[in-house]
This record gives structure tokens, C-alpha cells and sequence, in this order.
């Protein structure tokens, strides 16, 4: 509204120099992010009142919320992805690892990806925030390695590869029957300490 109501207020006035449509864009522009390259500018004493007290104004304040707020919603995105709570439901060709073990999840990473294993994404399923610092891995929080909405969020129908080493046998096999009722075509590693908990997901 602002733009459209200065480009009505500046015909008023008599500015025909920058009302054509690439003209008033252009000084609009260089007004409202205040370069100002001096090569278009009101030449009545009304043009340059309007200018001054309407259109600098609003189009500085136009430009600094809209930079402001896509400076914002790019943060949010990155501050959600590094909580863990991103949505990589979209991804194709994923590798999903459900399970975090300090001393061991970040070898078997660094083994994955060694191995040229991962043709895609790498997604970390955890139940807790980690900070991994490898830009080639996302990863999410879930409130259970079960959670068909959080399996969901990681990518589950896309991946091609997961890999579920939980915190015990019984998180693992739950996690596993879930994966299984969700993708039944990925190649599925599970590790166990029990035979029969693996004999149960077989």
C-alpha cells in the first residue's frame, strides 16, 4: 500500500520523471534502502515534500521490517535445526541413524561416511540435543525412537539405509518395528546384545 500510495501521491504532484513504472521502482528502491544514487529525484518543491515527509519514511521502514524479518525466519529455521526439531520429510535418498552413544556415534559416522555409504542425506534420530559439528549430518530430537511423527520428521519414508542402535534391546526393537511398519523397502542394520530381541524384529 505504501509503495502503490506514494506512486499515486507522486503523479499528483506533477513528477512525471519518476512516475513511469521503471522509474518510480527504481527510485523507490534506492529511496527506501537508502542509497540514493541522485540520478532520479523530485524536481518540484511538492515532489520533494512528498518525498520527505511520505515516501523516505515509509520505505525506509518498509525495507528494514522486511529485511528484519527474513533475517528472522532464516534464524528461526537455523536455531530449529540445530535444536533438532527441523522437518527432513522432504529429503530424498536418506540415511537415517536412530540412537546416540557419546563414545561411539560420532566413529560411526565418520565410518559412514569413510565407507561412501551415504548417497544422500545422513539424519541422526536422538532423544536428546547433541553438538555434532559435521555439516555433512542433520539431526532431530525425539521424544521416542518409536514416534511414528518423529520417524516421520527424519525422513523415514525416503531413506534407503537406516541403521538403529538404541540406548537398550528393547528401545531398539521398538524402534525397528516402527521403521519396519513405516518403510518397507529400505535396507534395515539393527544392533542387539540378545539374540532373541533380534530373533523378535527378524
Amino acid at each position: 500500500m505504501h509503495v502503490v500510495t506514494s506512486w499515486l501521491l507522486l503523479t499528483m504532484v506533477g513528477e512525471v520523471a519518476l512516475t513511469s513504472p521503471i522509474d518510480f521502482v527504481y527510485f523507490y528502491q534506492t529511496t527506501a534502502t537508502t542509497v540514493g544514487y541522485g540520478d532520479l529525484s523530485p524536481a518540484t518543491s511538492l515532489g520533494k515534500l512528498a518525498t520527505i515527509f511520505y515516501v523516505q519514511p515509509g520505505g525506509i521502514a518498509l525495507f528494514t521490517t522486511l529485511v528484519a524479518k527474513a533475517v528472522a525466519s532464516t534464524a528461526a529455521v537455523w536455531r530449529r535445526n540445530m535444536e533438532g526439531r527441523g522437518d527432513f520429510s522432504k529429503l530424498e535418498n536418506v540415511t537415517i541413524l536412530i540412537g546416540y552413544h557419546p563414545s561411539r556415534t560420532q566413529k560411526m559416522i565418520e565410518q559412514i561416511f569413510a565407507g561412501g555409504q551415504v548417497n544422500g542425506q545422513l539424519v541422526l534420530v536422538t532423544k536428546k540435543e547433541v553438538r555434532i559439528s559435521d555439516h555433512r549430518l542433520k539431526y532431530i530430537v525425539a521424544e521416542s525412537y518409536a514416534s511414528d511423527a518423529d520417524l516421520m520428521r527424519a525422513g523415514i519414508k525416503n531413506a534407503q539405509k537406516i541403521l538403529v542402535y538404541a540406548d537398550d534391546d528393547d528401545q531398539t526393537l521398538a524402534a525397528g518395528l516402527a521403521v519396519c511398519a513405516l518403510n518397507t523397502t529400505a535396507h534395515i542394520v539393527a544392533y542387539f546384545d540378545e539374540q532373541h530381541a533380534a530373533n523378535l524384529l527378524h
